[in-house]
């Protein structure tokens, strides 16, 4: 596989995985930050963000899935404003 620079790249090496307990991986992460899976066009990310956290604008040139676990306050999502929601 080539990358945008031309040079030659190999695939991640992990392969599809399933994450049966999200949720309380989630909830019970102490990191900010957590990478749990990386495929060749995706990456499974869990965050703990602490309340009036903000994990400031980043930008990603791969497809992003995003679920939020409890309560989400305000989400910025291709420069709209989201209200609050309550799962």
């Amino acid at each position: 596989m080539a990358s945008r620079s031309g040079t030659q790249a190999s695939p991640p090496a992990k392969k599809m995985a399933y994450f049966p307990k999200l949720e309380s991986q989630a909830a019970d992460s102490p990191d900010f930050r957590r990478v749990l899976w990386t495929g060749e066009h995706s990456q499974l990310v869990i965050m703990t963000i602490p309340v009036d956290g903000e994990i400031g604008e980043e930008v990603h040139t791969v497809d992003q899935h995003l679920f939020f676990y409890e309560w989400v306050r305000q989400s910025h999502c291709c420069r709209r404003r989201k209200g609050s929601e309550r799962r």
